[in-house]
């Protein structure tokens, strides 16, 4: 097998098998015979567990952060303007990652439930991804857009309100089909749960910074 179809194979392999056991519970033999591959390639071509690992999730955050910014351009254009509003940027961020999450396709569904095992990697594996840098920047750029569209928001507000968007997004549901037996079937499409969540995100970023008429009892 060429060099660039055993990376590719190794890839998609290690992307099944970390997201279906943790990084953890992924064995490098399993991803290997998962690729048609003997043992060696993984550390002829990407050397460790950890490196193998950090260049899986590099790819799939480069390719959701890739259709983020496309279709948060679609809707700037749909609109005819050049600045974002929330539902704009909510939108983008979210709407990717909900349409692999809630996808009827096994193999789709492996990218969102990968990502959410980066919180569940060692802490030297969390730490060399952060070395790297590949999210940083992107995240840092969100949170400021989603402040700069909330005026009156402090950075911590804006910070954390956008932390609460995320664990929205790695929710049990969303990810676990948590609550299925209680949801009338059907009721779950992706573009209805995107916007779900975006309605849930927007009033929750606005009531974060106090908007008028919000109950603020304890």
């Amino acid at each position: 097998m060429a060099k660039a179809d055993a990376i590719t194979a190794l890839m998609d392999s290690a992307t099944t098998v970390f997201s279906h056991h943790g990084y953890e519970g992924a064995s490098l033999r399993d991803i290997a015979a998962g690729a048609g591959l003997p043992l060696s390639t993984i550390n002829a071509y990407f050397g460790t567990k950890a490196d193998l690992f950090v260049a899986v999730m590099q790819g799939i955050w480069r390719e959701i952060e890739a259709e983020r910014r496309a279709m948060l351009a679609e809707r700037l254009a749909m609109r005819g303007v050049l600045v974002p509003d929330l539902r704009d940027l909510v939108t983008a961020l979210t709407k990717p990652l909900v349409a692999r999450a809630r996808s009827s396709d096994p193999a789709t569904r492996r990218a969102p439930r990968l990502m959410r095992q980066w919180f569940t990697a060692p802490f030297e594996v969390r730490e060399a991804m952060r070395r790297q840098n590949f999210s940083n920047a992107s995240l840092r750029t969100w949170i400021e857009s989603v402040r700069a569209a909330s005026p009156g928001l402090s950075t911590a507000q804006a910070v954390w309100g956008f932390s609460f968007i995320v664990g929205a997004l790695y929710s049990y549901e969303m990810m676990d089909n948590r609550y299925d037996e209680i949801l009338d079937p059907g009721t779950d499409d992706p573009d209805t749960v995107a916007e779900y969540l975006v309605n849930f995100a927007v009033a929750g970023m606005q009531g974060i910074g106090g908007a008028p008429g919000l109950d603020k009892r304890p």
